[in-house]
Order: C-alpha cells, then sequence, then structure tokens
C-alpha cells in the first residue's frame, strides 16, 4: 500500500515536510471545497495522499487513516498511470475517467477530477473521485437501446452532441467521433435551422406536441428530409436535451408519388371529356365532371340517383341492364351503343363501355363510360355523303384524276383519263406511269419530282407530254399529295391534271402574235421619226423660207410707207409674221430637234434638259458621266431621246419636284439614261401592269420600247422621296447582254436591279 511508484512523482512544488498529514481537510478554506457535489476527495502533493474523507475511504475500502500517505497512483489500475500524471503535472481540470483498485484487488470505473489549491503557501491538489459503476451499465443500456431503435437519438448539452447512436450515425453520414464535440445543428440545413430553434423550442417549453420536420445535408452533400422530437433530461448530472430523429426522405417521396398519382387520377377523370360513373345496383356513387359535357348534369345532383335518369326510356333503361348484368360471359367491359337523354331534353346517342367490379359475376358494382358519339355519328354520315359526292366528282370531273402507287405503278384513273390517254384502266392497271405514257427524255425529271411529291417536299405545278395510244403528243399540268392510310402510313400519290395542250398552242400563237405587234410598233415609230423628220424639214425649208422673204418684202414696203396711214397696220402684220417664224422654228425643233441628228444623243439630252427649265421654271441639271464609246444606230437614239422628254414631262405633270437631275453614263458597251427628282414620288404597284389607262401606261410603254431594243428600265420610288428612273441599254455592236428580260419580265418592279 505504501510502495513507490516507478512511475515519475507527482509533484507539488514547495511543498514541505512539516505540513501535517491527516490535517489538511480541517482547514477552513479546504473544507468549503469539500462541501461541493464530490463524492470522494483527497489532497495529494509530491505524488501522496495527504488527506482523504470518509466517501473515498468508503469507495476504496481504506480507511482515512490507510489512506493518508499512501501513493495517489496505488489506487488507480498501472494502464492509467500515464493518464493521471498527464492531468496532475498540466493541472488540467477536466474530469476523466480511470480503472481504479479496490482494497481487496477488484477493479471499478471512476471518474477523477482535480485542481490546484494554495495552502499556507505552498500548492495543493485536491481530487475528488466519483464511482460511475452504476452509471456506466445505465450508460451501456441506453445504448443498446438507442441502437435497436428505428430512429436516430442523439443528446446534446451546452448545444453540442454528447451522444449520437448508429441510426444517427446512417442517415447523417457522420460517425460517432465526427459528430461528438460538434455544434448539434451541424447537419441542419440552412434554410431550416431558424424554423427548428423556434419549434424545439416550443416543444420543451411543452407548447408542441407535434414532431419537427426539417432538412438535412449529409456529410456527401445529399439533401435528407427528417421528423424528430426533443425533450428534457439530465445528463451526467446536468441538464440535457434529448432527441430523436428518424428519416423519412423516402417516406415524403412516396407520399408525393401518391399524392402526384391521385391527383393525376382526379385530373384525367376530370378532364376526360366523358362521363365516367361509378353505380352501385344502378345507382350513382360516383360522378366526373364529364357529365356535365355529355348529360348536362352536375355530379353532385347524381350522386344517389338511379342511372334511369340517363337513359331515354325505361325500355332502353331495361334493355341495357339485361345486357351489361346478364352477360355471362368472361369478357373484361361490355361495349355497346345507347341512346340516351340529355338535361335539356334532346336525344343523344353514346358509346357505352362498362365493367362490372368484383370476381364475382353476380357483382351490382361497376364502372361505366358514356361517351357522346351524336356528332360523331352525323361527322360519319357526312363524310359518306362527302366520299360518294367525291367519287362522283372524279368520275366526271374533266381533269385527268391519277392514283399512283409508291413504286410510281398505276392504281386507278378516272374516264377522262381513259378518253384523253386512249387506253382503259383494265388495260394499264399496274403498269409503270411514267415509262408508259411519258417520253423517255422526261423520265428522270420526272422521278425525281415523283419522290418529292412522296417526301412530301414542297412541289410546284410541274408539266410533262403524255403520249397517248395513237401517238399523238398532250400537254398536261399537274398537281400532288401524298395518300396516307387510317395508320398514319404513306400508301400513295393523287395527282390531278389539267390538259393544255390547246391552251399551250394558243399561248404561243398570242406570243408570236405579241413578237409582232412589238415589231410592228417600232417600225411605226421609226416611221413617225421619219415623217417627223421629213415634217420639220418641210416646215423649214418651205414654209419657213417663204416666210422669211414675206418678212423681207413687208420690211421693205413698211419704210416706204412710214408717213403713210399703212404704217401702224404693217407694223402689227410684222410682229404676226415674227410670231408665225419663231412657232415654226420651234414646232420644228419639237416634230425632229436638229440636234439630235447633227450632234448626237448627249447634245440632245442636254438641250432638253435646259428647254424644259426654260419653259417650266425646274431646276434641271445634265451630267455626263464616263469615257465609254458607245455606238447606236439613229433609230435607238430617237427612241431613249422620246423616252427622257416623257419622263420628264411627267416630272412636270405629276412630281411637284423643284429640282432634276439628267444624267447619262456610259461604261465599255453600257449605255445608262439617268432621271431623278425630289418630287413626292409614285405608287410603284401601279408600274407591273396599269390597272388604269390613265395611270402608269406611259411608264409601262416606255418600259416596252426600251425592252425592244435589248434594254431594261427601271424604277425606284420612296412616297415623299423623289423618284428614279434608269434606262440600260447596249450598243448595236453587242448582241443583247446575258439574261436580259424582254417585255413582262418583271424588271419593272419598282427596284433598282443589281447591274453586272
Amino acid at each position: 500500500m505504501h510502495k513507490k511508484s516507478s512511475s515519475e512523482p507527482l509533484t507539488a512544488p514547495g511543498f514541505q515536510e512539516e505540513t501535517r498529514p491527516g490535517r489538511v481537510l480541517e482547514s477552513e478554506k479546504i473544507q468549503s471545497v469539500t462541501l461541493i457535489s464530490f463524492e470522494g476527495i483527497c489532497v495529494h502533493a509530491d505524488g501522496k495522499i495527504l488527506d482523504a474523507n470518509q466517501a473515498l475511504s468508503n469507495m476504496t475500502g481504506y480507511s482515512p487513516e490507510e489512506l493518508v500517505g499512501t501513493e495517489l497512483l496505488s489506487l488507480v489500475a498501472p494502464e492509467y498511470h500515464e493518464t493521471v500524471l498527464e492531468h496532475v503535472n498540466s493541472g488540467r481540470e477536466e474530469p476523466y475517467e480511470v480503472m481504479a483498485v479496490h482494497k481487496d484487488g477488484t477493479l471499478f470505473p471512476m471518474e477523477i477530477q482535480g485542481k490546484n489549491m494554495h495552502f499556507e503557501g505552498h500548492i495543493i491538489r485536491i481530487a475528488s473521485f466519483r464511482d460511475v459503476t452504476e452509471r456506466n451499465r445505465a450508460e451501456e443500456l441506453y445504448r443498446i437501446l438507442t441502437n435497436r431503435l428505428q430512429t436516430g437519438v442523439y443528446i446534446v448539452q451546452d448545444g453540442r452532441f454528447r451522444f449520437v447512436n448508429s441510426l444517427f450515425e446512417s442517415y447523417t453520414g457522420y460517425t460517432k467521433e465526427e459528430a461528438l464535440g460538434r455544434s448539434g445543428l451541424m447537419a441542419v440545413h440552412p434554410r431550416d435551422k431558424k424554423t427548428l430553434k423556434m419549434q424545439a423550442s416550443q416543444m420543451l417549453r411543452g407548447e408542441r406536441t407535434s414532431p419537427c420536420e426539417f432538412r438535412i445535408i449529409r456529410k456527401d452533400g445529399q439533401v435528407r428530409r427528417v421528423m424528430g422530437l426533443v425533450s428534457h433530461i439530465q445528463f451526467n448530472k446536468r441538464p440535457a436535451i434529448l432527441g430523436s430523429g428518424m428519416d423519412i426522405t423516402e417516406l415524403r417521396k412516396a407520399q408525393k408519388k401518391l399524392e402526384d398519382l391521385e391527383a393525376l387520377e382526379s385530373l384525367i377523370l376530370d378532364t376526360i371529356p366523358h362521363a365516367v360513373l361509378g353505380l352501385e345496383n344502378r345507382r350513382v356513387i360516383f360522378a366526373n365532371n364529364g357529365v356535365r359535357d355529355v348529360f348536362g348534369r352536375e355530379p353532385a345532383d347524381l350522386i344517389g340517383q338511379s342511372s334511369r335518369v340517363l337513359y331515354r326510356s325505361e325500355k332502353d333503361f331495361r334493355e341495357t341492364g339485361r345486357a351489361f348484368y346478364g352477360d355471362s360471359t368472361k369478357q373484361k367491359f361490355h361495349r355497346d351503343e345507347v341512346e340516351c337523354r340529355h338535361l335539356d331534353g334532346r336525344n343523344i346517342l353514346c358509346a357505352l363501355t362498362g365493367s362490372k367490379l368484383g370476381a364475382s359475376s353476380r357483382s351490382r358494382k361497376a364502372v361505366v363510360v358514356f361517351e357522346d358519339i351524336t356528332k360523331r355519328k352525323q361527322s360519319e354520315a357526312a363524310l359518306v355523303r362527302e366520299r360518294d359526292f367525291a367519287e362522283s366528282l372524279i368520275e366526271t370531273a374533266q381533269a385527268l384524276v391519277l392514283v399512283l402507287d409508291p413504286e410510281g405503278r398505276i392504281v386507278r384513273f378516272n374516264p377522262y383519263t381513259e378518253d384523253v390517254l386512249g387506253y382503259s384502266l383494265e388495260e394499264v392497271r399496274g403498269k409503270p406511269w411514267m415509262e408508259t405514257f411519258m417520253p423517255a427524255s422526261e423520265w428522270r425529271v420526272m422521278r425525281t419530282a415523283f419522290r418529292e411529291a412522296l417526301n412530301e417536299q414542297q412541289t410546284t405545278e410541274r408539266t410533262n407530254i403524255l403520249i397517248t395510244r395513237d401517238g399523238s403528243k398532250r400537254i398536261v399540268n399537274w398537281c400532288s399529295k401524298t395518300l396516307r392510310g387510317s395508320g398514319g402510313d404513306m400508301i400513295g400519290l393523287l395527282t390531278v391534271g389539267q390538259d393544255v395542250t390547246e391552251a399551250k398552242e394558243a399561248e404561243k400563237k398570242l406570243s408570236e402574235n405579241y413578237e409582232r405587234m412589238r415589231l410592228m410598233s417600232s417600225e411605226l415609230a421609226r416611221t413617225e421619226e421619219r415623217e417627223r423628220q421629213q415634217l420639220a424639214t418641210e416646215l423649214h425649208d418651205r414654209i419657213g423660207q417663204t416666210m422669211a422673204v414675206a418678212k423681207m418684202k413687208l420690211e421693205a414696203l413698211q419704210k416706204d410707207a412710214e408717213a403713210t396711214r399703212l404704217s401702224e397696220p404693217l407694223d402689227e402684220i410684222l410682229g404676226i409674221v415674227d410670231q408665225l417664224i419663231k412657232d415654226t422654228r420651234s414646232l420644228t425643233f419639237d416634230l425632229s430637234p436638229p440636234v439630235l441628228y447633227i450632234l448626237g444623243l448627249a447634245a440632245a439630252l442636254e438641250w432638253l434638259a435646259e428647254q424644259y427649265q426654260t419653259k417650266y421654271g425646274l431646276k434641271v441639271h445634265f451630267r455626263k458621266q464616263g469615257a465609254g464609246k458607245v455606238k447606236l444606230d439613229k433609230d435607238r437614239d430617237f427612241v431613249l431621246f422620246r423616252c427622257a422628254q416623257e419622263l420628264l414631262m411627267n416630272v412636270t405633270k405629276h412630281a411637284r419636284a423643284e429640282n432634276v437631275l439628267v444624267m447619262m453614263k456610259t461604261s465599255g458597251k453600257k449605255l445608262e439614261i439617268v432621271i431623278e427628282d425630289d418630287g413626292i414620288g409614285i405608287d410603284t404597284g401601279i408600274l407591273k401592269a396599269p390597272r388604269e389607262w390613265t395611270k402608269g401606261f406611259g411608264l409601262f410603254s416606255i418600259r416596252e420600247r426600251v425592252s425592244f431594243l435589248g434594254g431594261r428600265f427601271f424604277v425606284e420610288s420612296v412616297p415623299g422621296g423623289g423618284t428614279r428612273t434608269r434606262m440600260v441599254v447596249y450598243d448595236t455592236s453587242s448582241a443583247r447582254r446575258p439574261g436580259a428580260k424582254n417585255a413582262g419580265d418583271g424588271s419593272f418592279d419598282g427596284r433598282l436591279s443589281q447591274e453586272s
């Protein structure tokens, strides 16, 4: 008992031998410490017990006298000596647990807690000893119980975990070692912490009995949903909180699926456009919203009523019941068409689908669906009538109606097609359409068109030649549409053709006549210009010269008659003759301006600009651009000059312009005449084809004349932004430029096209 330990000494620096052992606890200062709730107390220094109370004596089996002077480590099992030395030498004050040695040699768990104190100028250490055998047994029993529970159990003290069971570890992902000592809210979702604190406080105050539901974030990052309870307990003789929790994530998911399923079932029943009824003994026990659409009745009004109210007559009601309940077959569903009655008195035809509930054939419970098929039946009847009408229309149509299979073989055609081709359907059914009736030169193109039509690609109207039985050729315009079966699969191609042979021939003749008219018109214009030139020459050479001679004679006569009364009349006559000479000269220039034939087109356009500026008060500017040398014959110069003259007259009459630009541009072999104004603009829509002879026909005529020269005419106009016209031609030594369009080619569309 008093043998020295081989371990390092337990030191209490400066403690003197003269301090009498066994008397330390009698000090008032030390006695005040023993009043604290310690069970056994001893005072030790330098590794020896200086004093001990009776409780420690009872705990160890030694008398107080035996304990005094004993080595402290002799009361502890050897494997715990290092733990005791560490706490004593460092002065640590927290409790720790060791295995103690009883006087009889038995071991028992003991909790030790020490504290250094000053006594009579020296440092001593007071240690308390607590036998925790029963507590450990209780805790072990508690652990066993909590680990067998299907809920996570934990104890929180001072805001930190002091105990967790295995299920807590399972649903949080944290081990016991990772959880103990950490915050009781460590795994709670940040957004749920505030609510959880409030609800837990209500539980602890007895204000809430229902569990809390909150989210946790597992160690692996998963979010789980937990339901738990908390209550007050004593743990290690101190207040603590006992909590239990259950992972209800899967339960909530299952509940959500069930709720969604129930909602879906309800939604399906409510959105089905048919009436769905639950019947027991032919009385309504359930009705969906579809009864409003089918019968015009409210679901709640039908509950408890006999289903007889839905039928047209008692006879229909009884016959349907016998057919449904008397069906001894094992078919799952019973289907029928029955006459019913709408709330407003209308008779309606319904498709009834019913199924008995329960395994017994005598079951009187059933679910019945009523579908109002009145309109469908009416539509089917109308469809039959339309089909018959379509058949008669096809049979009597004055057009080629042809049905081909996906391989292009003949399935059917109408009598008109027989008349055109000269073959009956039975003679050519199943034969390839293209190879049988088309020239070989068209096979490749028409096969491509056939594939496009089958693929439902956008196809325009196509024209091809058919060879009839007598070898004659017919020109046909075709439009096609795919045919599909009830399942949506493509079963063939319907194509309708119009025999346009005579129309094409008439169109060809019309085109030839139109071209002859254009030639005649051009020749007439040239003839007109030559007549104008000849008339202008006659006016100048004869009438002009004659009036000039007359003027000279009148002037001579006036000198002789100055002193007579004839002087004044002769002055008037001379004025008239002068005006006649001026008018004749002006008329001569209007009929055929000499400048055009003497100096050329550019000089004539410049002269024309000056004339319009002088006569009409416009600011007309002429500009010439380019160094190209374009050689045009005099007839083409004349056409372009007259067209420019008409365009300037249009500006004068309609444009309300202040400034006009006349420009002549040459580039290589291309000549371009531009006339641009700052007037009110024009509606370019009337230029495509004049709707009235008084609107746009002049411009339409200019386009025709320029087009005949192998040129193009363009108009660009913005409302309120003026108008710009362009005439583009090429010299006589070059052929018409590639891609040049003839009259009516659509270039006259109110937009400026790109020129190459």
